[in-house]
């Protein structure tokens, strides 16, 4: 029912009252289960909204709607989120705008841009060259968001998870990196066998050094602070790492700099650029299959297949 007004189209002052207006105003009472869920389904996206300045359903357009699936998808990816929530909530957007606006101009399609994490990557990842890592993490500490800047550094010379990454034991993986020259991960990996058997990940003695030097500033074990969730976090980190990403040409998200660890890895296994770098496979084919074996275990995949998403094809 609209209220009155021009903003967020005549349905009320604030983005989060207009969007139960609209959805009123679209399935009435007679299907409150269908508008309970959608209701339900877009409470991150207002949230992600609102951390990104968006007061008005008026600026939202279809480059919003993209950004927003661009994090959904790294979520996915990261095994933050079921493909089919995800799916289900740029449904939900969908269904929002299309129904505040009369029309389908603001729409992207839910299965092409949250796509199959089996996908084959095409374009070198951001977050390659890793002086940029280093120059985001810097400014991270600038702001006083330490475990940002933690969570980049594992992301991108670990291949961590964004959850790993959250949930590591960050003194006992600096003081392994850099004695030992590794790091072991058993915590957040996703559900499957191989991910559920604690993984060893070489690490330069420089970056467990970093590591090291930056535990005074953690109060805690992890990065989550205590009595928070990790969803919670995950959302204030992205809110947080959204201008920085920017600055710095990163803003695909953590798992970009998981890729760009396996583009660095599978180099150092065959001496060759990863398929994604050069365009095509360069190191003949017994070396990229045993590349890929080492890097589906390193990565915490069960299967070889899903490394064609790190690091490109095998032609």
């Amino acid at each position: 029912m609209k209220t009155g007004g021009r903003k967020n189209y005549g349905f009320g002052r604030s983005i989060q009252y207009a969007s139960r207006n609209v959805l009123r105003d679209r399935f009435g009472d007679g299907r409150y289960g269908t508008r309970h869920s959608h209701e339900a389904r877009l409470k991150p996206f207002l949230v992600w909204a609102k951390a990104h300045s968006i007061r008005d359903l008026r600026d939202v357009s279809v480059a919003t709607l993209q950004a927003y699936a661009i994090e959904l998808k790294d979520a996915v990816i990261d095994g933050c989120l079921a493909r089919a929530t995800a799916v289900n909530r740029l449904s939900s957007v969908n269904v929002l705008m299309e129904a505040v606006r009369g029309d389908d101009d603001c729409w992207i399609s839910p299965k092409e841009h949250i796509g199959s994490r089996n996908r084959l990557r095409r374009q070198p990842p951001q977050g390659l060259n890793p002086l940029s890592v280093w120059a985001a993490a810097g400014l991270a500490e600038e702001q006083r968001h330490d475990d940002l800047a933690i969570a980049l550094v594992l992301c991108r010379f670990t291949g961590a998870r964004i959850r790993e990454a959250a949930l590591l034991n960050v003194r006992k993986a600096a003081r392994s990196a850099v004695e030992l020259g590794h790091v072991t991960i058993t915590r957040g990996s996703k559900g499957n066998r191989a991910a559920s058997i604690p993984r060893e990940i070489a690490v330069s003695r420089p970056v467990g050094i970093w590591l090291d030097e930056r535990l005074s500033s953690l109060s805690r074990q992890n990065l989550i602070p205590v009595g928070k969730k990790f969803s919670d976090w995950y959302r204030d980190v992205y809110r947080r790492f959204g201008p920085i990403a920017e600055r710095y040409d990163l803003h695909t998200g953590f798992h970009a700099l998981r890729a760009a660890f396996a583009c660095d890895r599978y180099k150092a296994l065959t001496g060759y650029d990863a398929p994604c770098v050069a365009g095509k496979r360069i190191a003949d084919k017994a070396a990229d299959s045993d590349a890929r074996a080492i890097l589906a275990e390193e990565l915490g995949h069960g299967r070889i297949d899903v490394v064609g998403a790190y690091i490109g094809g095998r032609r």
